[in-house]
């Protein structure tokens, strides 16, 4: 064997041998410390995905208690109402009409219903505060609006005057009103329109006529207006 070939050999039986203690090595490290680190990776990565996730309270007792208020009007001509409803897991209650404590309750066992007073003229805030005498637990209710109206709707007759005469069968009753109000002339509804303004040809009989003109608005305040026309024919 030349002295190249016998060099060659010697090069590669080095690098056999120094793989092979490489991987003996690799096992070694890899059976001694390598599930440790498998075990720790996993540790880590599984902490991280639990901080990623919402972290879950006992919130039965928030699911559990409840107010609820029974439907309320959204309009009155009253300047007080009936509020009711129930709790559960709650026995105080406090009433509030626009910003103010009206009216307290209290030893409420489920439901609960109480006359509340103090609206003011035009829309009024309501809400209220459910309490717990047994801890400081409070829970408020959806708000609610409530329009008080307590003047009269207004009624404005162009035609006929009062007492007036006619010669002629038919006449045309005009008139005006507010909106939202509803107009019947002697019991019978006739149509408003947008601006409040209104009409009705109404059928005379010979000698007197009563006309009656109603008006109501949508809380059912009423307004009325009498008047007195005659038919007389020609003769």
């Amino acid at each position: 064997m030349s002295h190249l070939s016998s060099k060659r050999s010697k090069q590669t039986l080095y690098k056999t041998t120094f793989l092979i203690i490489l991987v003996i090595g690799a096992m070694f490290f890899f059976f001694f410390y390598g599930f440790q680190i498998l075990i720790n990776g996993s540790l880590f990565i599984n902490q991280l995905a639990n901080s990623s996730k919402p972290k879950i309270t006992n919130s039965k007792n928030n699911i559990l208690n409840n107010i609820a208020i029974d439907p309320i009007p959204t309009a009155t001509n009253s300047s007080s109402f009936i509020f009711s409803g129930s709790l559960l897991g709650y026995d105080e209650l406090e009433v509030y009409v626009n910003q103010e404590k009206v009216s307290e309750l209290s030893n409420i066992s489920d439901s609960f219903s109480e006359e509340i007073s103090g609206l003011k003229k035009g829309n009024n805030s309501i809400y209220a505060i459910a309490k717990s005498s047994g801890s400081k637990e409070t829970k408020k209710s959806e708000e609610f609006n409530i329009s008080y109206q307590s003047e009269k709707p207004t009624i404005e007759i162009e035609s006929p005057k009062d007492g007036e005469k006619f010669n002629k069968e038919e006449i045309v009753i005009k008139g005006k009103t507010g909106k939202e109000t509803y107009i019947h002339i002697n019991s019978l509804p006739i149509v408003v329109d947008a601006d409040g303004s209104f009409q009705y040809t109404l059928k005379l009989k010979e000698g007197e006529n009563k006309i009656e003109i109603n008006a109501t608005d949508i809380v059912d305040n009423q307004e009325t207006k009498n008047l007195t026309v005659q038919y007389i024919k020609d003769e």
